[in-house]
């Protein structure tokens, strides 16, 4: 039994230090608010709807937050808390809470992370769901009273959404040590919409979580470093992320998600889309696949197609660009994606966002871009390949309908550099070799 304690202990004391470091979290959901704020005004939204949400990530000269425990900025302080505590299944500190961490998506919503003598946990995506819709434990908090003394236990009772707008949740008070009985009760406004935003970090680090190979492989990592969760993101990670490099594009964003999908198939695609992609890349144990055995969207093959064979080789070196520049940047797109969907949903935001622009290089050889109406292509668009689909119209399986050709631009290579152009979906474009 000693054995097995001091092994759990070296495993999880491993793993909550190594996972995207509390920097990385801190800053992902930095340029996803940035990503969010430039893709919402583009869209023609105003600029005001924003500055709640703005407050919670940035200070009032729009720089990066990058303190651990700042209650005026709860977005930032809860994507770093994650690693730290667990209001959700109250594991003890730093040791099981990372354990929470983890998924593997071909395995099922409901799959636990297995770590052998350490133990079988809830997967990242079922903690997010907790934290989001409450469906089968609920985020709790204590408000202690000096005197007379007396300890209030709280508890959130229905969804996110429905607490940033009401406040309903529920309240034990817990007197002398005894428990008394549970009543609703309505939280006051500012603190509720503190909880609410810490909770939308606590989300927000689970799903970045899902762009690092050893967490989308449930790989643990206690016994020998993983070469990309600890030598990249550990030692020279922040170089990389606080540079552009690894933000060249705007795929990982899907407003189209939020405008189309009902809340738990938005976060269920968000979950599984990052999931799915990032283990197309290797992790220490675990070769990278192209496996959809679950969950499989149009998002998920255009990736998987565009990027070839996976790779099985996680002693190169050179690889850690290379799942950085993909998984990463595809990761600040989603958390933005997140964020948009909690300022729908609450009526914060008062605009849709229905076009995509694209004013960056797409390097893939098969594109398929998805929106209700138009796509707009901006000055800087690149897209050189052998075929681009634009589609409102999806089938189960197999390609997409595309019921028109264009004679417009046929047979070239679109190199956007001056007007806007506006281009309608459900069109195929087939570009040269």
């Amino acid at each position: 039994m000693k054995k097995i304690f001091i092994l759990s202990v070296l495993f999880f004391t491993f793993v909550s230090s190594n996972a995207h470091n509390g920097e990385i979290h801190k800053y992902i959901v930095f340029r996803a608010y940035q990503m969010l704020e430039r893709r919402y005004i583009e869209a023609g939204g105003n600029p005001l709807d924003l500055q709640e949400i703005k407050s919670k990530v940035v200070y009032a000269d729009g720089t990066q937050c990058n303190l651990n425990y700042d209650s005026n900025h709860p977005i930032v302080a809860g994507s770093y808390q994650e690693d730290k505590t667990d209001p959700i299944y109250h594991y003890w500190k730093d040791l099981f809470v990372t354990c929470t961490h983890f998924w593997d998506s071909d395995d099922g919503d409901f799959a636990k992370s297995d770590f052998g003598l350490i133990g079988s946990y809830d997967n990242a995506y079922m903690k997010a769901r907790n934290y989001l819709f409450c469906y089968n434990r609920n985020y709790t908090w204590n408000v202690q009273l000096i005197w007379p003394p007396r300890k209030f236990l709280y508890f959130l009772n229905s969804n996110l959404i429905d607490f940033y707008n009401t406040g309903n949740c529920l309240r034990k008070e817990i007197r002398l040590g005894i428990p008394l009985d549970t009543q609703p009760t309505v939280y006051p406004v500012e603190k509720r919409k503190g909880i609410s935003y810490e909770i939308l970090g606590r989300v927000a680090h689970l799903l970045s979580d899902m762009s690092v190979p050893a967490h989308a492989h449930v790989d643990e990592h206690a016994t020998s470093k993983d070469f990309y969760e600890t030598d990249y993101i550990g030692k020279e990670g922040k170089e990389l992320f606080t540079s552009d490099s690894c933000l060249v594009n705007d795929d990982g964003f899907m407003p189209f998600l939020v405008n189309n999908y009902n809340d738990a198939t938005v976060l269920k695609n968000l979950f599984c889309i990052m999931n799915q992609i990032t283990q197309h890349f290797p992790s220490r144990d675990f070769d990278g696949n192209n496996d959809i055995d679950y969950g499989a969207t149009y998002i998920i093959n255009q990736k998987l197609n565009a990027w070839g064979n996976p790779f099985t080789h996680p002693d190169d070196p050179d690889l850690d660009i290379v799942i950085a520049q993909k998984t990463f940047n595809f990761c600040v797109g989603a958390v933005a994606t997140l964020f948009y969907w909690f300022g729908i949903r609450t009526g914060m935001f008062n605009t849709e966002i229905n076009n995509l622009y694209f004013n960056t290089t797409i390097p893939n050889p098969t594109l398929m871009i998805h929106a209700a109406n138009s796509i707009t292509l901006s000055p800087g668009f690149v897209f050189s390949g052998t075929e681009m689909i634009l589609t409102t119209e999806a089938k189960s399986t197999g390609r997409f309908n595309v019921p028109q050709v264009p004679v417009d631009i046929p047979n070239m290579t679109i190199n956007l550099d001056s007007i806007p152009t506006n281009i309608p979906v459900d069109t195929l474009y087939v570009l040269p070799e």
